[in-house]
């Protein structure tokens, strides 16, 4: 699972719904390792670049809303931390798709998007890898 998302979902990919298709089936197919497989998107998202973590938010929303269960739990006990210091910031247009996709999450995560939606909209919050090391989010 960790080859694949950090092989095959890039920034340059041209198939990236199919991609986060495939991994989302990868994911369902192995739901008994779900916080291994949580682990490692996390993981990908904060390592990667910013032009890249819409991707693996699309991926972490298709695994949510299509498979559900141990996966939106896991996600929803760090997905506060998730938004608050590795949402898309650079690019103003990223940030609009990116304040697109949580307002889908209502029904996902409906018992924290309050708090979601105020980090999303704090903008003197650090994020990504400007956010200082011990406050970035580790598994």
């Amino acid at each position: 699972y960790k080859s694949s998302l950090s092989e095959d979902l890039l920034p340059t990919s041209q198939e990236k719904k199919y991609v986060i298709a495939n991994l989302t089936t990868i994911a369902k197919e192995n739901k008994e390792f779900h916080l291994e497989v949580v682990s490692a998107i996390i993981v990908r998202l904060t390592d990667t670049t910013d032009d890249n973590k819409l991707d693996i938010w699309c991926l972490i929303d298709n695994i949510c809303k299509r498979v559900g269960g141990r996966y939106r739990n896991a996600f929803a006990e760090r997905l506060l931390m998730l938004v608050a210091y590795e949402m898309p910031r650079a690019d103003s247009k990223m940030r609009e798709r990116f304040g697109k996709l949580i307002e889908t999450w209502r029904k996902v995560f409906p018992d924290c998007m309050q708090e979601v939606y105020a980090r999303f909209s704090e903008p003197q919050l650090k994020h990504g890898i400007d956010a200082p090391r011990s406050k970035r989010v580790r598994v």
